[in-house]
C-alpha cells in the first residue's frame, strides 16, 4: 500500500510540474526580431530563444525607377521605367541577386533637339546587406544593364505616316551603377526597398547620340551619359517559412 501511495505522489508531481514550451524558429524578416527577443526566466533557469532558421529564398519583384542625366548639359535624359524580375537570396542572408526585364520612356536631349525616348533592357543587380533578418535592412547595390533606346527621326518627317513603322533613331547601350538603399519588411515574406544610385550609360552602337556637355561647340554629340537614379522595389519571397512546418 505504501508503494502505491508513493507512486501516486510521483505521478502527481510530474503532472503538476511547470513546463517550458520550445519557441518556434523564426524565418524571413521576422528572424531578426526573434533573435533580438529578451530571454524569459522560468524558475532559476533561463529559457533561451530558438536559433534563427531562415530558409533559402527565391522571389519575384516589381520595380520602378526614375533616371535623370546630370552635368553641364542640364540633363541629357529623363525617363521612368518599370521592371519585373527574379530575386535569389540564399538564407535571406547578406547577398542577393536580381535579374529583371524592364520598359521605360521619357525625354532625351539630342544634339539637334529634345524629343521622346523609349527604352527596353535587361538588368542584373547584386545586393550586399549590412544587417540581414531585421525589419529594416541597409544594403549596397551594384548593377549592370544592357538595352536599346529609340527616339523619333526628324529627318524622316517627310515619310508618309501611313507606313507601318514610324522612322526612328536607335542606340544599343550598357549601364553600370552603384548605390545605397534600405529594405523594409512587410511581414515574413515581403519587403519594400528604396534606393538611390549613380548610373553611367555608354552607347555601343546605333545612329542615336546624346547631347554632349562641351562648351565649344555646345551640344556636341556624345555616346556617354552620367545620371542619378532613384527607385522603389516591392519583392515577395515565396519560401521564407520555418523548418518547423516541415
Amino acid at each position: 500500500m505504501g508503494r502505491f501511495a508513493f507512486g501516486v505522489v510521483v505521478l502527481l508531481a510530474f503532472a503538476l510540474a511547470p513546463r517550458v514550451e520550445a519557441q518556434r524558429p523564426a524565418a524571413g524578416f521576422a528572424a531578426g526580431d526573434a533573435a533580438a527577443a529578451p530571454r524569459e526566466r522560468v524558475g532559476a533557469e533561463a529559457a533561451t530563444p530558438a536559433p534563427v532558421d531562415p530558409r533559402p529564398s527565391v522571389g519575384f519583384f516589381f520595380a520602378t525607377d526614375y533616371l535623370a542625366g546630370v552635368g553641364p548639359s542640364g540633363g541629357d535624359l529623363s525617363r521612368g521605367r518599370v521592371d519585373l524580375g527574379l530575386r535569389i537570396r540564399p538564407n535571406m542572408g547578406y547577398f542577393a541577386v536580381d535579374l529583371a526585364l524592364g520598359l521605360g520612356g521619357g525625354r532625351v536631349q539630342r544634339p539637334d533637339l529634345r524629343d521622346a525616348w523609349m527604352e527596353m533592357g535587361l538588368r542584373l543587380d547584386a545586393r550586399l546587406y549590412a544587417n540581414p533578418w531585421h525589419r529594416a535592412q541597409l544594403f549596397a547595390v551594384f548593377g549592370a544593364g544592357l538595352g536599346i533606346g529609340s527616339s523619333p527621326d526628324p529627318d524622316a518627317a517627310h515619310v508618309e505616316m501611313t507606313t507601318e513603322e514610324c522612322p526612328s533613331l536607335s542606340m544599343f547601350f550598357v549601364d553600370a551603377s552603384a548605390g545605397l538603399g534600405t529594405e523594409i519588411g512587410l511581414g515574413e515574406n515581403a519587403g519594400l526597398s528604396l534606393s538611390a544610385r549613380v548610373v553611367r550609360r555608354v552607347g555601343l552602337a546605333g545612329d542615336l547620340a546624346f547631347a554632349g556637355d562641351g562648351r565649344n561647340p555646345p551640344g556636341g554629340a556624345s555616346d556617354r551619359l552620367l545620371g542619378v537614379q532613384v527607385g522603389a522595389t516591392l519583392a515577395g519571397y515565396f519560401d521564407a517559412v520555418s523548418r518547423a512546418e516541415e
